[in-house]
């Protein structure tokens, strides 16, 4: 610790607490205090600077930096993600990369069931996030305490303040916020997000008018909704905390597409906005939800349910016990109780030729895995059309962590690991059509004329397997949002 360089954080706060510099002075600071010595690793040369900076926030205990939007810049990407050309993003099996899937040895495996990929970036997250960014950073997971709580309580400080240099070696960004998140992103959970381009995707190309969502998450399938050609949207959340921000968005985001005074209805345990779009958002874990109140004629039920315990939602709330981690103290209860349950009950309220698409990964707790995948294709198998997979990004990896003698053969394994597309799976079912329409959602983009992709070579699976074996409305929304 260095009680000079101590002094000069103190000098310079912003209203979090926190020491904040230009870029100028920040790379000034770091040319004083950094070892001179490059062959060191950057934990080692900022050392000074880390170990100042922890005893600063054990001293201070600075607030924690949320991050801050321009709604400008939200609105002009909502415009944008409504406008997206969705033939660019969207891939028939034909027409992908390599492709490897989490595990291999899925029942419905990519090789033989896939039916697609599409692939669309982050860049539109911005839209949802601006409105929940505060309570997902009270989200933890199985292992690992929330952001905020890994901040406050001061869990590991090195784990968080390192990367802010070990990302950074040239100091080529100022200190401010959005670096210290970036710090905290690295160094604890941040619970996910679900990107809205991808549930507009999917809305818009089954060409879906009604749409469920039994796990609303974060509001991102909803924002994606709004950006989408679908109309209706039914969601439902067991945290009470959200429920304000559900209904900002679904405000904002009406008037954003025109829709100058929205109406608002309320429940006991329900809020509906109609405007341009309309939105009814439950109040309630999904296998309490009153669904006699769903319309019988769902196009889409699109959602991303919890991966069993993994993310703890609303953790230390008054909504914790109403979540289905809480809930079911093994991932059989959980799955008897809960997953399969909901998923038989949307499957009833679906359309003749509607669609259930689920996005999940089998979730592994304490070390466990467990096959929720292959027990929800199982359980519907006979309405299973396919997988579509979600691109995803890999996680990161040095050249010396593949095997071989020299570093060229490290290399080529390392580029080939780099070529494959990694996808989540969503998991497709359909309602039997009496009009025989097809289950094919990828044809009008099959003759398309698509740069930049490879052979259709996906990974084999550990073995082939079949599918079998295995209300009174109030005036006010005070009361509903208390």
């Amino acid at each position: 610790m260095n009680e000079e360089l101590l002094k000069i954080y103190e000098d310079n706060t912003n209203e979090y607490g926190l020491p904040v510099f230009d870029l100028f002075t920040w790379q000034n600071l770091n040319t004083k205090y950094l070892d001179p010595d490059t062959s060191l690793v950057m934990s080692k040369r900022a050392k000074v600077m880390i170990d100042t900076m922890i005893h600063f926030f054990e001293k201070h205990h600075p607030k924690f930096p949320f991050r801050e939007f321009d709604m400008h810049d939200v609105r002009k990407n909502f415009y944008d993600l409504r406008d997206l050309n969705l033939k660019d993003n969207i891939f028939p099996k034909e027409k992908c990369k390599t492709v490897h899937e989490k595990y291999d040895d899925y029942v419905g495996n990519f090789p033989e069931h896939g039916m697609g990929i599409v692939n669309f970036s982050a860049n539109y997250n911005i839209i949802s996030d601006a409105f929940m960014n505060r309570e997902r950073m009270k989200c933890s997971y199985d292992r690992s305490p929330s952001p905020i709580t890994m901040w406050n309580d001061q869990t590991d400080l090195k784990q968080i303040l390192s990367p802010i240099w070990r990302l950074h070696p040239k100091c080529e960004m100022p200190l401010k916020n959005n670096l210290y998140i970036e710090g905290v992103r690295v160094g604890a959970y941040f619970a996910t997000q679900f990107k809205p381009s991808v549930a507009k995707a999917f809305y818009d190309f089954t060409k879906s008018k009604k749409v469920l969502d039994t796990s609303s998450g974060w509001g991102d399938r909803m924002a994606g909704f709004f950006a989408s050609n679908a109309e209706e949207y039914y969601g439902m959340d067991p945290n009470g905390d959200l429920h304000q921000n559900y209904h900002s968005m679904a405000i904002q985001y009406n008037n954003w597409l025109g829709a100058e005074n929205p109406q608002t209805k309320t429940g006991d345990n329900w809020f509906q906005v109609e405007g341009k779009k309309k939105v009814k958002i439950y109040r309630s874990p999904a296998e309490d939800l009153p669904w006699d109140e769903i319309p019988d004629d769902i196009d889409i039920m699109f959602s991303s349910p919890p991966y069993f315990a993994t993310e703890r939602y609303a953790e230390g709330s008054k909504f914790e016990n109403d979540q289905s981690w809480s809930r079911y103290n093994s991932y059989e209860a959980w799955r008897d109780g809960f997953y399969l349950p909901v998923m038989n009950k949307v499957f009833e309220k679906l359309a003749p030729g509607g669609w259930l698409m689920v996005n999940i990964m089998d979730p592994k707790v304490k070390g466990k895995r467990h096959k929720s995948c292959d027990d929800l294709v199982n359980d519907l198998k006979e309405y299973f059309v396919g997988q579509i997979g979600m691109r995803i990004m890999s996680r990161p990896k040095s050249i010396k962590s593949f095997e071989g003698d020299t570093h060229e053969e490290r290399k080529a394994k390392y580029d080939e690991w780099q070529a494959k597309w990694f996808i989540e799976s969503v998991w497709c079912f359909r309602k039997p059509d009496p009009d025989g329409s097809d289950d094919d959602i990828f044809a009008p983009y099959k003759d398309s004329t698509l740069s930049g992709m490879g052979p259709a070579v996906v990974q084999q699976p550990v073995q082939k397997k079949k599918l079998s074996e295995a209300t009174t409305e109030k005036s006010s929304l005070e009361g509903f949002f208390d």
